[in-house]
């Protein structure tokens, strides 16, 4: 079954939720580096692979913009009101120095023109199958692609 294709069946069709939590954050290692390079170097990194929605030196926020994925192989009738999934990444200064990050990486859905995290809106209609710690809902490859990423270009 197509990964995408199991993400869109795993949300719309499973029933019985247990409980809410949200997507986890995962920290990055401590990175002796100046705040005012790292942060650039932070920002450079997700601005290249994805639009950014908030970007605040200030606060330490670091938002994208929801990035759609294909779904060209789903079946129309498996989205329902669906009308995109897609994921977005969400990172927090920890600290300034050692420079430190947290992360997390979301699945979200398209729905009226709205975008909504997927644990978000199947948790609260009571129809995802499991929201053990938000797990479930977490895009692991792209999370751990960026972590790796990101340690690259601050270690350099």
């Amino acid at each position: 079954m197509d990964r995408y294709l199991m993400i869109v069946v795993l949300a719309v069709a499973a029933l019985g939720c247990a409980g809410t939590h949200p997507v986890p954050w995962v920290s990055t290692p401590e990175y002796e580096i100046e705040y005012d390079l790292a942060w650039d170097l932070t920002v450079g990194l997700f601005g290249e692979q994805y639009a950014l929605e908030t970007v605040n030196k200030e606060s330490g926020l670091i938002q994208t913009r929801w990035r759609p994925l294909d779904i060209s192989g789903i079946e129309e009738n498996a989205l329902g009101e669906i009308d995109q999934v897609g994921v977005r990444i969400t990172c927090q200064v920890e600290g300034r120095f050692p420079f430190q990050l947290k992360l997390k990486v979301e699945r979200g859905i398209l729905r009226g023109g709205e975008w909504t995290p997927v644990w978000v809106e199947y948790c609260r209609e009571s129809i995802c199958q499991r929201c053990e710690a938000g797990r479930d809902w977490v895009e692991e490859d792209v999370e751990q692609q960026m972590l790796r990423d990101l340690g690259l270009r601050l270690q350099d």
